[in-house]
This record gives C-alpha cells, structure tokens and sequence, in this order.
C-alpha cells in the first residue's frame, strides 16, 4: 500500500500514477457491489406477496446512485492506517470491504397504500377500487463510516508511536495523497446536499414540476462531483468521475495534468438538462448561448441560464443554472466552478440570463 510517512507516496516501486489508478478502480468496484446488494435487498422484500411489487419498485426513493460521497484517498488512507503501513496487501483491503457491503448504502423502508381504481365492465356498470400495500424504500448515501468499520479503526486512539490520533493520521495520509494525484486539497471540499436539504430546497420553490427535476439533478451532483477542464458525460451517474485522468483538452494551466475526473461548467448544465428532461442544450458556451433566448433578471426561474458573459468577448467564460434566491433575497447558482467542483452560491459576476429554446419548462 502507499507509504506516506516519507512524504511522497510510493507503492512498492510501481509507478505511483498507475498504482492509484488501479486501486481507485478496485475500491469503486467494491462501492458498487455495496449499492448492488442494497438494491437487491429492495427486490428481495418488494418481492414479498404482502406487496405490490411495480409499486414498490416505482416508489424507491433512490439517493444511492447518484452518491459519490465516497473518498479514494480516506479508504486508501484509513486502509493504510489500520495496518499501520505493513503487511498490507489490494487482496486483504478487497476482502475486508465486502464484508461491509451491507451497510455501505443503509436502506430503509415504509409501508404504504394506495386506492387503485377499476373501470366498469359496461358504460351503465359501476367502477370498483382495491386497497393495494406497497413499501416504499430508501437507498441513502454512502456512509462513510462504514469504512472505519470495516478496518477496525478507532479514530480517537493514537496512531502508533506518534503522537496523534487515528482520525488525524488518516487526513493527513488522505491529503498527501491528494495533493500528490490532484495538486489539490479541495476535492470534497464542498459538502453535499443531504436527502432532509434537498427536499426543503424543492419544497420552497414554487416553480414547474420540470424546472424541479432540473434542480434536482443540479443539487444531486452539490459537493459530488470536481471540475474538471472539458469535462462532459452523458445522461446519469457517471462511474469515472473522482477518479484521476489525464487533462486532455488545450487551453488550461491543468493540461496535462492528473486530476480527479469531472465536468466543466457547461459539461454540467448539458448533464442537468439530459438527466433530468432528457434534452440536449448543446456543449460549450457558444452553443448553450446560441440555443437561448434573452430574458430579463425579473422573469428568472429555476434552471434558466446565467453566463458570466457574451462568448467570445471575454477570455473568461463562465455558465452556471439558477436556482432562485435565498431567505435574504440574493441569488442562487449551482454551477461547476474550479477549485470546487459542483456548489451553490450567490456569485456577483453574472450579467446575462438566458432561457433554453424549444423546452417546455413551465413557469
């Protein structure tokens, strides 16, 4: 395992690019089987003939696929820190991550009812209605301390020798790591949205059922997902994202660069308008402009466009998706911003407000 006492990670002379990314990959793979077997937990007890199976399916409240709450560099560290920098071994760290699987992504259930009515047979016939049970399950994120579990780890008893606690020898470890893949410490720098904050979000908006599926897809990635210079993905959680790639496209400082995969600002509006409506507004500045109409300040509404300025006057270019005012009245944008990934804020730089064409959003 990584060595990090000695300042620079190494990983028993293998190139410390390469050993980072194929232990990123085994620790998401064992990630994924942990939502795999909550879901499947959901099949098994929706199966049960006490309830309607298509309904309960139809009413899971799915928080766990969207999750990237989870930290490469904390497990990795905390798995390090648990062996104190011996005798460790991928197999070993794989082995004590599926005995976790289980409380990785917690679930909880409800049950609930629902009338379903039957039309009559014949025009003068009366119609009928059953009372039908079904559960209503809850996939919640990540759970972080899952990972202390699993690796034994005290976080209040001292580190070996040295004179710190477990917690702080697994930051320190996790944030040499990070600044060696990253160049950066920020990464999970911004706190996600929990389930309790985004549906008090929602419940204060009073805008059209498609302009809250736009929030919510926006707010779903909050403290989720790093910038990442031309970054793009398609509809959906994408797998990749947090962990390191190589900076491709030309025109940034970090070209060339290992970063923690992500999007960039109009890579995540595009993703919000796909995930949630299932529509295109093109990639790019110019495109996203170029697809949108003017409107005034007054007629803003949840998931319109905000751009720093016209493309191709300005050498910076910024978009970011409204999402109403505070309780204090300024504005607020969830965008994609480096050096935090995907956040919410009330920037002052945002001089342009856009509509999407052609999308019925509703007011």
């Amino acid at each position: 395992m990584f060595d990090y006492i000695r300042g620079k990670p190494a990983f028993s002379g293998v190139d410390i690019d390469i050993a980072f990314e194929e232990l990123s990959a085994i620790v998401a793979q064992a990630v994924t089987n942990g939502y795999n077997y909550s879901l499947e937990k959901i099949h098994i007890k929706a199966s049960n003939g006490d309830y309607d199976y298509d309904l309960s399916m139809e009413a899971t409240i799915n928080y766990g696929y969207m999750s990237a709450d989870y930290d490469i560099c904390f497990i990795l560290a905390a798995y390090s820190a648990s062996m104190m920098q011996q005798g460790t071994s991928t197999n070993d760290m794989l082995n004590k991550l599926e005995k976790i699987e289980e409380i990785m992504f917690p679930v909880t259930y409800e049950e609930k009812y629902r009338i379903i009515y039957i039309p009559p047979d014949a025009p003068d016939g009366n119609s009928t209605y059953e009372i039908v049970k079904y559960l209503e399950a809850t996939i919640h994120p990540f759970d972080q301390s899952a990972i202390l579990k699993a690796f034994n780890i005290d976080v209040s008893a001292q580190y070996g020798e040295f004179k710190i606690t477990n917690g702080e020898a697994i930051e320190n470890m996790a944030n040499t790591l990070r600044m060696t893949m990253y160049g950066t410490m920020r990464s999970g720098a911004v706190p996600p949205i929990n389930d309790i904050q985004l549906v008090e979000f929602l419940d204060n908006l009073n805008c059209s059922p498609e302009r809250k599926e736009l929030m919510t897809a926006a707010l779903s990635l909050v403290g989720r997902v790093p910038y990442f210079w031309g970054g793009k993905s398609s509809a959906g959680w994408n797998e990749t994202w947090n962990t390191p790639k190589v900076v491709t496209s030309i025109g940034s400082s970090t070209t060339g660069t290992l970063r923690p995969y992500g999007l960039d600002c109009t890579g995540f509006t595009e993703w919000v308008y796909r995930t949630a409506l299932d529509v295109e507004i093109g990639t790019g500045s110019w495109n996203q402009w170029a697809k949108s109409t003017p409107i005034t300040q007054d007629e803003l509404l949840p998931g319109d466009l905000g751009f720093m300025s016209i493309p191709g006057t300005s050498a910076s270019q910024h978009v970011l998706i409204y999402a109403g005012k505070d309780k204090d009245g300024y504005m607020l944008w969830v965008h994609c911003e480096w050096g935090y990934g995907v956040h919410i804020s009330s920037p002052d730089y945002v001089k342009y407000y856009m509509r999407p064409n052609n999308i019925d959003l509703g007011e």
